[in-house]
């Protein structure tokens, strides 16, 4: 792993805790301001419900861009440091290549299996053809 791919590993889970405390911040305001309907009283102040609802959306509009920077070093990740299978990079092609090659062997492998002459007679003998 490079050094970058490492840094983008961690700015990710910075912005996962990030978006998880901006999260738990829109629910205890979404509660507020519900109980502000109710009550004259809030823990942000003077706030009407109307402006802990105006926050709320300034809250969902920040969650909304730390995803963005989130969806951007996923791209950057793909980009820089991608999985490698056999030294190159892992796309669909080399996955089916792959996977058609490992088919190839296990068929090739049953099939002479089936004609080595091998029978169980109570265990495993050599059978001459005739």
């Amino acid at each position: 792993m490079t050094a970058q791919a490492g840094l983008a590993g961690r700015d990710r889970l910075m912005l996962r805790r990030d978006t998880f405390l901006i999260d738990k911040e829109i629910i205890d305001v979404e509660n507020e301001a519900q109980q502000r309907q109710d009550i004259k009283h809030s823990s942000h102040g003077d706030l009407s419900a109307e402006a802990l609802r105006e926050y709320v959306g300034l809250l969902r509009n920040c969650k909304d861009f730390l995803k963005s920077g989130e969806e951007l070093i996923e791209l950057e990740e793909e980009t820089l440091d991608p999985v490698h299978i056999l030294g190159m990079k892992a796309d669909i092609a080399l996955i089916s290549s792959i996977a058609g090659i490992f088919l190839t062997i296990l068929l090739f492998a049953y099939e002479g299996y089936q004609n080595s002459g091998f029978e169980y007679q109570e265990g495993w003998f050599m059978v001459s053809p005739e």
